[in-house]
């Protein structure tokens, strides 16, 4: 005990040192003092229930919003899709329209080669001046075939192929 206080000057018992406190005017005063802490925290603890309150009814209000952002948002997108792919739609049906009018143009000369190729075996076993005949129609035909052919593949694949606008990120 005796090493705890070798710093200090002087001792003294605690009895001794409480005599006369309940007289003391700051001791008759602590309880008025007390109490005027006790309301002081009382006060700011309703003021912080209240705050927390407030902050809640914030919260709700900031999530509020945030789905009437989320919902806007999806209307937008909603609006956006169905226009896009109206759009894409609408493309569809022109390259469509365009590679089906290929396809036609490609039928109507194969057709007319078979046809041809059928005739020519047939007319092989006549005279060759009709066979002269038919060969001279053959060879508009064939130029007719080699250049829907050559069309077509300068064309070449038609894809349909979505990108979207990175300039709006």
């Amino acid at each position: 005990m005796r090493r705890f206080f070798s710093q200090c000057s002087s001792l003294k018992h605690i009895p001794d040192v409480a005599k006369g406190l309940k007289d003391t005017r700051e001791f008759k005063r602590l309880p008025k003092k007390l109490s005027k802490i006790n309301n002081s925290l009382a006060h700011v603890r309703q003021t912080r229930e209240k705050t927390k309150k407030a902050v809640n009814r914030s919260s709700k209000v900031c999530l509020t919003q945030i789905h009437s952002i989320r919902e806007q948002f999806n209307v937008i997108f909603d609006q956006l899709e169905r226009d896009t792919l109206s759009k894409i739609d609408a493309r569809k049906k022109s390259l469509a329209s365009r590679v089906q009018s290929d396809i036609d143009i490609i039928d109507e000369v194969m057709t007319n080669l078979q046809k041809l190729i059928a005739s020519i075996k047939d007319l092989s076993e006549t005279n060759e001046a009709m066979l002269y005949i038919w060969f001279t129609k053959c060879n508009p035909l064939v130029s007719q075939a080699l250049e829907v052919m050559q069309n077509v593949e300068k064309k070449g694949i038609v894809k349909l192929a979505f990108e979207p606008n990175k300039e709006i990120a």
